[in-house]
């Protein structure tokens, strides 16, 4: 057991809780300045990046042409390659680059100018440099700010190059700091407070007997022994009325002798942007020094890296780390004379602050197999330093005070519903006496049901625990008009709230760094980063029952190795639209499925990088290695293929899926892959008096990986057998010769031309016919005239 007298004290930093807000519309601003400030990156980096930013007012993008920039303290001069000037320049291939580590960009627009949005893009590399917290303020003299909107742990798009959705101010005030200096104590101490600041608001007023406050201010506090005492700071003005809330908790203490205490997480500061956890150390305390653990190992179902061990925790240096990639919590062993603890601390880790945990439980024991709960830190969220490689306050162990375990709640549904649809609601819950849901009253702890709000409607679980712990759990659900009613997208130009976009899912222009297939929007499950995912549903089910067609292009493409892959699902999950994979993304959902998995990593029982699999729910129905197919065009290597792509230039894998009952077909690039697969959407459960929900889901896991859809048709009835689907498989230009040769899908029997066109429009110009197809591939050279431009098609005669 090593032992340690002194160390460094934990320094305060905290984030404010996330406020609540009532507004009715976006607000108009003017000023003359306005001011962007990050306050925390991706990662723990000092250099901050973005290619462009944006103001808009009803709409329309502002010209900033004449915008004078500033950045106080700047790394770089404004007209410098990576200066300031570079964010308004236009163009996403330059940026701003700043390796000061509190950046401010000033935009001094010469005159008052309105805006009601900001927006910006990402630059071309290194993720870790995007703000995902920041402050945007505005000011008519360049000296006096008022802050119009505050964004904390935002997901910021990890896509290069790309726009964020933008952010439209409310008008309302902004709560910028609202903190405890401590989270837990002894019943009795005294040296507790509150500290707030908040921006444009008419009045301040905090409860529990505080009253009126300054917009700027602290307070001490005199706390209730052996209690939860929640304080809700709010903040009006005439647009409405903002909230925050901080919990601080009074305990009896206690002192504790265990030998093994295993700690459990319940929360990161954001899943969001990450599903990982960290910590530099864990550590007990006694009256007179810091005890660090023996050893620690990871609880089942862990995944460290090799060197991200939970044995870091009980080194005694915070520039290591334990990384959990499942969220799985550790165990530790204090030795076989543990000491008489009476509490305990946490050291953050280096970066990532999103993956710090802030909600837990500890439980203690004497031989590793009986287990007692010593601390339980669930009921809201723990204050959990921002700064890296830091020391939390030290937290004491709460003696007779453990506060019992709130009823867990699971409760899954969309928040957006077609008007005269349908929406499915799920619930699951523990440890809880009643349940009830708005509309639908009492109900059993676990279950499912349909309702068809007619307006906007906000579903509440309220479940309460047998000490009178209550959990509450809202699903909003707003309704929107949409006449999509196909599924018809030859790119996603158009495509809009018809689509259910779910974790990291969302729909992008990634031409600037992904040329092919074209410059047009595409469905991006996840973007090439490590672990991401994502999940995309067409919100209307759809007949397909009685067979289906779809036919849909997919990219994998990687800088480096990439993993996992991506899935086509058909499914009547009791979640409906609001469904995600609870892990393995790539291979869909786990039951009431159909899931057709494009697996671009190896695992060991892998014979490739690129196998196919037909899953009914978890169960595997039928298996592929695409390697093994003659005529697919993979990446990879030829002794090592690869579903995943480095060329970014490189053609969509076009998939086509055929199914009826009993039946069901698959093609990538014109060549079956999967013939006559015996299987039913019913014996799936993946349908309900015919009709299903269709769509996509995907994940990078360690490695990065981006999985697009770049298009999507779907028609529903039993699709019409071919032989053969055509597809170009490839092409060659000759310039110096005027010669073309193509080289497509095809079947013997049938016969091809090619033809051309110079609008894609008249396709007219016959340059060969009666073309005989050959089993599997036909390839034909063809002379053609030289011009402008050209395009070319090959048809069935």
């Amino acid at each position: 057991m090593q032992n340690l007298l002194l160390r460094k004290a934990y320094l305060p930093f905290f984030i404010s809780s996330l406020a609540s807000i009532s507004a009715l519309s976006a607000a108009e601003k003017t000023y003359r300045y306005y001011q962007f400030a990050p306050t925390l990156l991706r990662q723990n980096t000092t250099v901050t990046q973005l290619s462009e930013f944006q103001f808009s007012h009803g709409g329309t993008v502002l010209d900033l042409t004449g915008v004078v920039m500033s950045n106080p303290n700047g790394t770089n001069a404004i007209d410098a390659n990576e200066g300031a000037n570079k964010i308004i320049d236009g163009s996403t291939s330059t940026k701003w680059l700043d390796s000061y580590a509190s950046p401010v960009l000033i935009f001094d627009f010469g005159s008052p100018t309105t805006i009601d949005q900001y927006n910006f893009a990402t630059a071309n590399d290194a993720t870790a440099r995007d703000p995902i917290s920041w402050l945007f303020s505005g000011s008519d003299d360049g000296e006096t700010w008022e802050v119009l909107d505050m964004q904390t742990l935002h997901a910021t798009p990890t896509a290069r190059l790309t726009y964020d959705t933008g952010f439209s101010l409310t008008g309302l005030p902004v709560i910028t700091n609202f903190s405890a200096n401590k989270t837990i104590v002894i019943n009795g101490t005294s040296d507790v407070s509150l500290s707030w600041s908040v921006s444009g608001a008419t009045s301040v007023s905090i409860d529990q007997g505080i009253g009126s406050v300054d917009a700027t201010g602290s307070s001490s506090l005199t706390l209730s022994n052996s209690s939860d005492t929640v304080y809700t700071i709010t903040a009006t003005n005439e647009t409405g009325t903002t909230t925050s809330k901080v919990t601080v908790r009074t305990v009896a203490g206690g002192s504790l002798d265990y030998r093994y205490y295993r700690f459990v997480p319940e929360k990161i500061r954001s899943s969001a942007l990450i599903s990982q956890i960290q910590l530099s150390e864990f550590q007990l305390y006694t009256s007179s020094e810091y005890l660090f653990p023996d050893t620690a190992e990871s609880l089942t179902g862990g995944s460290t890296p090799t060197t991200q061990t939970a044995l870091n925790l009980t080194d005694n240096d915070v520039s290591t780390k334990w990384l959990d990639q499942n969220l799985i919590g550790f165990l530790v062993d204090m030795g076989e004379n543990p000491p008489v603890a009476n509490g305990y601390s946490l050291g953050t880790a280096n970066d990532n602050a999103p993956r710090d945990p802030v909600r837990w439980y500890i439980e203690g024991s004497y031989n590793k197999t009986d287990w007692v709960l010593v601390d339980n830190v669930t009921l809201f969220d723990f204050n959990t330093p921002l700064e890296r490689k830091a020391y939390s306050e030290d937290i004491p162990f709460p003696g007779a005070d453990v506060p019992a375990f709130a009823p867990t709640v699971s409760f899954v549904g969309d928040t957006k519903l077609i008007a005269g649809q349908s929406l499915s609601l799920a619930w699951d819950v523990t440890d809880a006496e009643t349940v009830s849901i708005t509309d639908l009253g009492t109900v059993s702890a676990s279950g499912s049901a349909i309702v068809t709000p007619t307006t906007n409607t906000t579903y509440v679980l309220t479940a309460t625990g047998s000490t009178g712990i209550i959990t509450t759990a809202e699903i909003p659900v707003t309704i929107i008009e949409s006449t999509v009613t196909e599924i018809n997208y030859p790119n996603f130009d158009a495509a809009g709230d018809e689509i259910a976009l779910l974790d990291n899912a969302t729909i992008l222009n990634a031409y600037a760094t992904i040329p092919s297939p074209a410059d047009a929007k595409r469905l991006r499950l996840n973007a090439d980063g490590a672990s991401t995912k994502g999940t995309a549903w067409f919100r209307r089910k759809m007949a397909l029952g009685n067979g289906f067609e779809t036919n849909f292009a997919i990219q994998l493409i990687s800088t480096g190795t990439g993993a996992d892959g991506m899935s086509f699902v058909v499914q009547n999950s009791t979640a409906g639209t609001a469904a995600t994979p609870v892990s393995n993304n790539e291979r869909g959902l786990t039951s009431n499925a159909l899931n057709i998995a494009f697996d671009s990593y190896q695992n060991t029982t892998d014979t490739s990088a690129a196998m196919l699999r037909v899953y009914n729910g978890a169960t595997v129905l039928a298996t592929v290695d695409l390697g093994t197919i003659s005529g697919l065009t993979l990446g990879g290597t030829e002794t090592a293929v690869d579903l995943t792509k480095t060329d970014t230039t490189s053609a969509p894998y076009a998939v086509r899926v055929t199914y009826a009952p009993g039946d069901l077909d698959i093609y990538i690039d014109g060549i079956q892959v999967v013939s006559d697969l015996n299987v039913t959407l019913e014996e799936c459960s993946a349908v309900s008096d015919g009709m299903s929900w269709v769509g996509f889901s995907a994940r990078s896991g360690s490695l990065s990986e981006s999985h697009d859809v770049t298009s999507w048709t779907l028609t529903t009835g039993e699709p019409t057998e071919t032989s053969a689907d055509l597809a170009l498989v490839s092409h060659a230009i000759n310039l110096s010769t005027n010669q073309v040769t193509l080289t497509w899908t095809s079947s013997t029997g049938t016969n091809y031309r090619i033809t051309s066109s110079t609008d894609l429009e008249d396709w007219s110009t016959i340059l060969l016919q009666d073309i005989p197809g050959e089993a599997a591939q036909t390839s034909s050279t063809v002379s053609f005239t030289p011009g402008t431009r050209q395009f070319f098609r090959v048809e069935k005669q």
